[in-house]
């Protein structure tokens, strides 16, 4: 692991990691093999049962479950770790860091914008002007939409992309900034 690639203060929707994935090359113009995601979600895992580890492959699709549960058995035969107690990364703080990790190397910790590349690559693939003209009520008359974001990882994508692109009224979008706890919610936007 040579670079980590992580959204401002540490947010980022699972298809934003997925497009990134696609789209980022690391320093020596080599593809992005794969994607870590750390996730509180629906996925079990931790504590509560609310917190997964995802993998997502070169294609920036989730791993065949065939690759997953080999590097499950990996994970079963590890017998230490190594932390790396002076890397301090400021996650507020957009651009590229290096570190020299104890002989091993350098180590990048960039960060980025957590929307920026995803709203791109919905512009390429939706007719962003033809859908302002429906949300603007201009096509067919008043066309209503309400998103509740859960306090999750896609409220900034609801802001960027609804209201700032497409010019929904911001009284229709709730609970867009993330929390940590969810607002005291549970994870699952499935429930």
């Amino acid at each position: 692991l040579r670079k980590l690639i992580v959204g401002q203060n540490g947010f980022l929707s699972t298809p934003a990691v997925s497009c990134l994935i696609r789209k980022r090359e690391i320093n020596d113009g080599n593809l992005i093999n794969g994607g870590i995601i750390l996730t509180a979600s629906h996925n079990p895992g931790g504590p509560k049962a609310d917190f997964g580890i995802k993998f997502n492959c070169a294609n920036g699709g989730p791993a065949p479950e065939k690759l997953t549960e080999a590097i499950y058995a990996m994970s079963k035969n590890i017998s230490k770790y190594y932390i790396c107690h002076d890397l301090h990364a400021d996650f507020t703080k957009i651009g590229k860091t290096d570190y020299d990790i104890d002989g091993y190397g350098i180590f990048t910790v960039h960060v980025i914008d957590s929307v920026k590349d995803y709203v791109q690559l919905m512009e390429q693939i939706f007719d962003f002007s033809k859908m302002k003209e429906l949300l603007s009520g201009q096509t067919m008359g008043q066309f209503n939409v309400l998103i509740d974001s859960l306090y999750g990882a896609t409220g900034p994508y609801v802001n960027t992309i609804l209201v700032e692109k497409l010019g929904v009224d911001p009284k229709f979008m709730s609970h867009t900034t993330p929390k940590p706890d969810f607002g005291g919610g549970h994870p699952d936007p499935n429930l």
